[in-house]
């Protein structure tokens, strides 16, 4: 299976990024793939590269490991669809779910022990598996046609590349991890997937898939479903305007009466207070000062510093909203 066709569904590490737990992918990324159909391009991608190469060595040994020391046999079935999500390998006596990874020491996710996302890619995982023997039971069929047990376990083998060392760590069911993340998933993509409103937890890439660079042609026949969310756009834009204007005259009178003291605060119906205190100082280097001191040093004209130093940023789009109002209106 490629990776475009992973993407019409959620998997282990997209679960992992939708509850903000994934250290390469983000809720963005998810986002993009679902609804504008496009994966990172991530071929050049050094750890990935890596993993290509080894990870199909590492089935091969774990099988042989597997098949010598405890008599079990191993059905490879990356590639294959299970439901909703790939496997590496399956214990064909026992139902135990394998995974195996290709990192180093050195990683930051792995720095403190197993990286967490891969913990919950496999939780992913045994919850699928369980999710579709119960599917196999509820339409009626006999659960002894369904060929893979329910373990309470899952295994990861992982190979560490900068030293050679492989371990095998099992990772305990959690049921109430794997409910609250299919949950997270659920509202995620009612919330947004189905919706089209992208989430605020978006990577650089996502944000040039979601909001691509404009190509100056106008949309001149937008649907009804445009026109109502800039005139909703438009009022939340207004009522934002005056409460702005509003807390700010509120803020120049509770300024007025607080003067000098610190604090107001009182009991009754509607108990409260209010604190107008002087926060903490903090230091902050003067970089204009540090340039005109290098420009001295360097026997550079503050202006042409500043000019070896420029770089380029591309502008960001502006979304602005502008309603034309109806001669009825103009009246009054």
């Amino acid at each position: 299976m490629d990776r475009l066709e992973r993407g019409t569904y959620y998997g282990g590490h997209d679960a992992a990024a939708v509850i903000n737990a994934h250290p390469y992918k983000a809720r963005g990324d998810v986002y993009a793939t679902m609804v504008h159909r496009q994966i990172r391009d991530l071929s050049n991608n050094p750890v990935i590269r890596r993993g290509t190469i080894c990870e199909p060595g590492l089935i091969d040994w774990l099988e042989k490991e597997r098949r010598t020391s405890l008599k079990r046999d191993i059905h490879v079935i990356d590639r294959e669809e299970i439901f909703a999500g790939t496997l590496d390998a399956l214990e064909l006596k026992t139902g135990i779910i394998h995974d195996v990874t290709v990192t180093t020491t050195r990683s930051n996710a792995w720095s403190s022990g197993v990286a967490n996302y891969k913990c919950l890619q496999l939780q992913w995982y045994m919850g699928l598996v369980e999710n579709a023997a119960r599917c196999v039971t509820r339409n009626g069929l006999c659960i002894d046609e369904w060929s893979w047990p329910i373990a309470d376990h899952a295994v990861l083998t992982v190979l560490y590349a900068d030293t050679g060392t492989i371990d095998m760590i099992p990772v305990w069911k959690d049921d109430d991890l794997i409910s609250n993340m299919r949950k997270e998933c659920i509202d995620f993509h009612r919330e947004h997937v189905q919706k089209k409103i992208p989430p605020h937890e978006m990577s650089e890439n996502a944000v040039k898939i979601v909001y691509p660079k404009d190509n100056g042609e106008a949309m001149t026949e937008p649907d009804e479903n445009f026109i109502d969310a800039a005139i909703q756009y438009s009022q939340a834009r207004d009522m934002t305007n005056d409460w702005t204007e509003t807390k700010k005259k509120c803020a120049t009178v509770l300024r007025g009466y607080l003067k000098e003291k610190t604090k107001a605060q009182w009991d009754g119906d509607k108990p409260g207070s209010v604190s107008w205190k002087t926060s903490k100082g903090k230091t902050v280097i003067d970089h204009e000062a540090m340039a005109r001191d290098l420009a001295d040093k360097m026997n550079l004209g503050y202006s042409e510093l500043c000019e070896r130093y420029k770089v380029e940023k591309p502008g960001a789009r502006v979304l602005r909203v502008t309603l034309k109002k109806n001669k009825t209106e103009e009246k009054k």
